[in-house]
C-alpha cells in the first residue's frame, strides 16, 4: 500500500508538475478572497471561554448596575486646578466630549455636588446642593471638598489637588447585551436543548461576532475623535487618555504595526540568510514562494472559518514562516548533497531521492511540533487554545505545500546547476563535529557549568503581573495608567 502511494505521489509530482502548480494556484484564489476577513480581535469574547462563569456573572452585574465602557482623561494644568483658566479647559473638554454621538455622560469636578463644604443641613441636601457649574463659586471650599470627601479624593482629584480626571461614559448597546444573555441561556441548556436551539445559538454567535467587529471599528473612530479633542487643549497642561476602550484600540494598532514591521524584518532576514547560505537566486526565490503560499493559505483558512487572531496569536505567521523555511532548507540542502555526491544522476531522480529520504524526518519534525502546539488546547485560556489550533492547521498546510508544491516547481526546471561554491552550513556543521571529536571532556564540563547557571537562573524567575510593564514607557497607555495608579486610586 505504501509503495503504491509513493508511486502515485512521484508520478503526480515528477510527471504532472503543472497539475500540482495549477491546483495550488486555484486554491490561492479563494484563499486571497477569504483573507480579507482575517482580522484581530481584542474583545472579551476572544480572551475568555464561552462557558466562563465569572465572565457571565460580571456581565450580569454590568447589565444591572454599570459598565466599564468608559475612558478617563487625566489633566494636570499648568495653573492652579481651581483657577478660571483650568476650569475653562475642563469645561471645554467636557462639552466637546458630550457633543460626540456615542458619549452618554461625562463626570468631572464641574458636575458633582459639593457636599461637605456646602454648609447645608441634611434636610436641605436634596434641593440645594450645588456644583461648580451650577453656581458654587467658593473655589477654596471646593478645593477642600475634593481633597477630603472620600467620594472624590484620589478619584476625581489627587490628594495634592493638582491633578483631576474626567470620566467619559459610552452609550450602552442594549441589543448587544440581550444577545449575550441569549447566548448564555442557550449554552446553559447544553445537551437538553431542542434541535432548533443549536441553530439559534450559531445565529446568535454570528450576530455577536458582527457586533464585536462593528464595535471595534466604532471605538477606533471614537478614540481618535477623543484624542483630537484632547489635542486642542495640550497647551493648557499635561493630558493623558486611559481606560479599557483606549487600551483595546491601541493594542490592536500596536499589533498591526508589529505585524508589518516584524513581518518585513523576518522577510528581509530570510532573504539574507538564504542568499548567504546558497548564493543562488533560484534557491532564494523557491523557499520564499513556498513560505508565501503557506502563509496565504493559512490566513485564507482563518478568514473562511471566521477565526480572528488575538494578542497572543498575532505573531503566528512569523513563527509559521520560519518553520516552513526550515522544511524547505532541509530539502534544498539534501538535494544539493545528493547532486554533489552523484553528479551523473538525472534531475528527476535527485528530486525523488530527496523527497524519499526527507519525508519521514520532516514528517516527524512537523508532527512533534504539532503535538507541542496541540498541548496548548487543554488549558483554560481561550486565546492560548486558539493559538494552538492555528499553529496546528498552519503546520499541516506547511508540510503539504513543502512536499507537493516545492518538488513540483523543482520538476518544472529541466536541471539545476551544481553549486561550485563552498557551503557555509556544511563548513559550520563539520567544524562543530571536529570540535566535539577533539574536545569531548571540555564540552561536557562547559555543559555542566551552563546547566548550573540555568538552574540558578530558574530560581530567580518571576511572574510579571503589572499590566503597564508590557508597554514602553513613552506610550500613552503606560504614562496614563501610571499616573492613574500613582495619583488617582489605581486602575482596579
Amino acid at each position: 500500500m505504501i509503495g503504491k502511494l509513493n508511486s502515485l505521489y512521484f508520478r503526480l509530482v515528477n510527471k504532472n508538475p503543472l497539475v500540482i502548480v495549477a491546483v495550488f494556484f486555484c486554491l490561492l484564489i479563494p484563499a486571497a478572497w477569504y483573507a480579507r476577513y482575517f482580522e484581530l480581535d481584542a474583545s472579551a469574547d476572544s480572551l475568555i471561554l464561552e462557558n466562563d462563569t465569572s465572565l457571565n456573572y460580571y456581565r450580569e452585574i454590568s447589565r444591572k448596575y454599570a459598565s466599564d465602557d468608559f475612558v478617563v482623561i487625566t489633566f494636570k494644568p499648568d495653573s492652579a486646578l481651581f483657577s478660571e483658566r483650568s476650569l475653562d479647559t475642563i469645561r471645554a473638554l467636557r462639552d466637546d466630549l458630550l457633543k460626540m454621538n456615542n458619549i452618554d455622560s461625562v463626570v468631572s469636578i464641574l458636575d458633582v455636588p459639593i457636599i461637605y463644604q456646602s454648609g447645608l443641613k441634611l434636610s436641605e441636601l436634596k434641593d440645594k446642593l450645588q456644583s461648580i457649574d451650577s453656581g458654587f463659586r467658593d473655589y477654596q471650599l471646593a478645593d477642600k471638598e475634593f481633597k477630603t470627601n472620600p467620594l472624590y479624593r484620589n478619584l476625581l482629584v489627587n490628594k495634592d489637588g493638582t491633578i483631576t480626571a474626567l470620566q467619559a461614559v459610552f452609550k450602552r448597546d442594549r441589543g448587544y447585551e440581550r444577545l449575550q444573555s441569549r447566548r448564555a441561556e442557550l449554552q446553559a441548556r447544553g445537551a437538553k436543548a431542542p434541535a432548533d436551539a443549536a441553530a439559534e445559538l450559531e445565529r446568535v454567535k454570528q450576530q455577536i461576532r458582527e457586533k464585536n467587529q462593528a464595535y471595534t471599528r466604532q471605538r477606533d473612530k471614537d478614540i481618535r475623535h477623543i484624542r483630537q479633542i484632547i489635542d486642542k487643549q495640550r497647551d493648557k497642561g499635561k493630558l493623558f487618555l486611559g481606560g479599557v476602550p483606549m487600551i483595546t484600540v491601541d493594542m490592536i494598532q500596536y499589533i498591526r504595526h508589529d505585524l508589518v514591521v516584524f513581518g518585513a524584518g523576518v522577510f528581509i532576514f530570510l532573504l539574507l540568510i538564504l542568499w548567504l547560505f546558497f548564493h543562488d537566486a533560484y534557491w532564494v526565490l523557491l523557499p520564499m514562494v513556498i513560505c508565501s503560499v503557506t502563509g496565504l493559505l493559512t490566513v485564507g483558512v482563518l478568514g473562511y472559518a471566521d477565526w480572528a487572531v488575538t494578542v497572543i496569536s498575532s505573531n503566528f505567521l512569523s513563527i509559521l514562516l520560519i518553520i516552513t523555511l526550515s522544511l524547505t532548507i532541509h530539502l534544498i540542502v539534501r538535494y544539493r548533497d545528493l547532486q554533489q555526491d552523484s553528479p551523473a544522476a538525472k534531475h528527476p531522480e535527485l528530486i525523488r531521492a530527496t523527497m524519499s529520504s526527507m519525508a519521514v524526518p520532516c514528517l516527524y519534525t512537523v508532527l512533534t511540533t504539532v503535538v507541542a502546539f496541540a498541548s496548548l488546547v487543554v488549558c483554560n485560556i481561550r486565546p492560548v487554545i486558539n493559538f494552538g489550533w492555528i499553529m496546528v492547521v498552519g503546520l499541516l498546510i506547511a508540510f503539504l505545500v513543502s512536499f507537493s508544491l516545492m518538488p513540483a516547481m523543482m520538476s518544472l526546471k529541466k536541471s539545476i546547476a551544481v553549486s561550485r561554491r563552498r557551503s557555509i552550513t556544511r563548513a559550520i556543521t563539520l567544524g562543530i563535529a571536529r570540535l566535539v571529536q577533539f574536545m569531548p571532556r571540555s564540552i561536557v564540563v562547559i555543559a555542566i557549568f551552563l546547566i548550573g547557571i540555568s538552574v540558578a537562573g530558574i530560581t530567580r524567575l518571576q511572574v510579571e503581573n503589572r499590566f503597564i510593564n508590557n508597554f514602553k514607557s513613552d506610550t500613552e497607555i503606560y504614562q496614563g495608567m501610571k499616573l492613574i495608579d500613582k495619583e488617582l486610586g489605581g486602575n482596579a
